[in-house]
């Protein structure tokens, strides 16, 4: 992984971390549903040859997914 992109990552992560956390978000959607759709990635890329796609742009594209489920 690129370093500039892995601390780009790690900075998304700690900033978003607090938000992805009840009361924050209520429908399921907090951040261990995140670490579980990053943790999926691989596998999805494996099982289905169609879907390449960039796990540095996946990483940040499951970590932004939730932000329209934060209250406040």
């Amino acid at each position: 992984m690129n370093n500039q992109v892995s601390v780009f990552i790690a900075s998304l992560t700690r900033r978003l971390t607090g938000l992805y956390q009840v009361p924050a978000v209520t429908t399921g959607h907090d951040m261990e549903h995140v670490r579980q759709m990053i943790r999926l990635g691989p596998r999805i890329a494996k099982a289905e040859p169609m879907f390449m796609f960039d796990q540095e742009e996946f990483v940040v594209a499951v970590l932004l997914h939730n932000i329209d489920r934060v209250n406040g």
